[in-house]
């Protein structure tokens, strides 16, 4: 009988078996939040209501500039819902580099009530992810910009699109470098490769944090120039 009822168990399918697992390490080691080390309620994952809700917010009806001085400018508007301080910086951390995914689904609602809010964005036609390039995609093994956009998409209804805009040069990372710098550093990154998916729509350009915005300033122009009618971005944070 013993035996029955373990090779039952065993032919579980295997996310039965993770949830099980979860759940005993979940009574030994009780799950606490990341920023503030409290334990973690029912419904709360990774980080608890109150860090979220303590979070530096951005007011929606706020129009934020690019700092890139001397350029063109190819995006049209920008909206961000918190700043990059504080407590962001590790929260976009965790989401991006560690594997914390799940993180998507409270910063993409966020930023899916934020384009209900903005009539310009409400008018939009495409998602579309800042492209990762597929050396950098391998390596991390996901897309954090394609997340919030699939989370964006659910409760918006808006149409994603993620093999349109692709990155043809494996650019060092931006992190360390000044505004001119990253600038020249993405500069002929990005292709079009569909460009009549594109032509005369109103693209809603999606990513984590906009510093300098010369990363999606090149996404831009790109877009535009295989016929985009504009393109507007949409970031968790702004630095």
């Amino acid at each position: 009988m013993q035996h029955k009822v373990f090779k039952k168990w065993l032919n579980r399918p295997l996310t039965v078996i993770r949830c099980f697992l979860k759940t005993l390490l979940d009574l030994i080691y009780p799950p606490v939040c990341h920023l503030c080390h409290q334990q973690l309620v029912e419904n709360e994952e990774i980080i608890c209501s109150n860090c979220w809700q303590n979070l530096p917010r951005i007011p929606l009806d706020t129009s934020l500039k690019s700092s890139q001085t001397g350029k063109s400018i190819f995006f049209q508007q920008t909206l961000s819902i918190w700043k990059f301080e504080e407590s962001l910086p590790d929260v976009i951390h965790l989401f991006k580099y560690k594997g914390y995914t799940k993180l998507a689904l409270e910063l993409g609602r966020s930023m899916a009530f934020a384009c209900h809010r903005n009539q310009e964005y409400q008018a939009a036609d495409l998602l579309l992810p800042v492209p990762l390039h597929s050396a950098r995609l391998r390596e991390r093994g996901y897309n954090q910009s394609l997340l919030l956009c699939q989370r964006i998409g659910e409760l918006t209804g808006f149409q994603v699109a993620d093999n349109i805009l692709v990155r043809i040069k494996n650019t060092p990372t931006q992190t360390r470098l000044n505004a001119q710098q990253r600038a020249q550093n993405v500069d002929q990154a990005f292709r079009v490769v569909s460009p009549d998916q594109v032509k005369g729509k109103i693209i809603i350009l999606v990513d984590d944090v906009l510093t300098t915005g010369a990363t999606l300033n090149a996404c831009a122009f790109e877009l535009l120039k295989a016929g985009a009618k504009s393109v507007l971005v949409l970031t968790a944070c702004h630095a």
